[in-house]
């Protein structure tokens, strides 16, 4: 799907158990720059429609992580969709975030071993 000239897509890696955080971003970051592509940075409403559409009822993580939080790509957005029921991890142990398919799209942290896939964009004008 395509919103202001941004493409987003699904990008169909995996992480596994065995996966640290910064591992996963590094590695996930290192195929990405081939294709032009960043994980998916979400900055207003219309950006996280247009996700929600691309990740077709799957849980999907986007580029934000903890430690502190922040966008995989450095920009700003004070969007946030966090899901009702959720709570502050003092333990820091979910430094992932992930789109919830079962709760209309509200936003998780999760523990970045668990396997989804992850959306990201890219520019058309690049």
């Amino acid at each position: 799907m395509t919103l202001g000239g941004t493409r987003y897509l699904s990008c169909g890696v995996q992480m596994t158990p065995q996966d640290k955080t910064a591992q996963v971003v590094r590695k996930v970051k290192g195929i990405l720059p081939i294709h032009h592509t960043d994980l998916t940075s979400l900055r207003n409403d219309a950006e996280y429609q247009t996700v929600e559409g691309v990740s077709k009822g799957q849980d999907v993580y986007v580029g934000l992580s903890r430690d502190p939080w922040e966008w995989s790509d450095q920009t700003e957005s004070s969007l946030r969709f966090w899901r009702p029921t959720q709570t502050i991890n003092t333990a820091y142990a979910e430094k992932c975030v992930a789109l919830l398919s079962g709760e209309s799209g509200h936003w998780r942290d999760m523990d970045c071993t668990v396997e989804r896939p992850f959306l990201c964009s890219y520019s058309e004008y690049r």
